[in-house]
């Protein structure tokens, strides 16, 4: 929708189809939205991690069936789940918090 101001800047995502003016019939809140408002994520490697894992969404979206799927699936379910902890500490390390 690019006459909304709030799309267009990245602070909220359209989540239904909108008819012909400007003002969408359902959105969500961005991530840049929730870390702007209610300080989440709370830094900079929570953010760097949820691009990551959105990253991992979409090349498994696009790959087939098999086992280069299976792998991004289980890295996806690793850095979502047990190795989140350890993907975080890592990269506060690297980004800087």
């Amino acid at each position: 929708m690019p006459g909304n101001p709030l799309v267009r800047g990245g602070y909220l995502e359209e989540v239904t189809g909108v008819d012909q003016s400007d003002i969408p019939g359902a959105v969500r809140p961005t991530p840049a939205t929730l870390q702007l408002l209610a300080r989440w994520p709370g830094s900079n490697s929570e953010a760097a991690l949820a691009e990551l894992v959105s990253a991992l969404d979409q090349a498994i979206e696009s790959t087939p069936a098999g086992e280069k799927r299976t792998t991004l699936v289980r890295v996806r379910d690793g850095l979502i789940g047990a190795a989140r902890d350890i993907a975080l500490s890592y990269l506060e390390r690297k980004v800087g918090g």
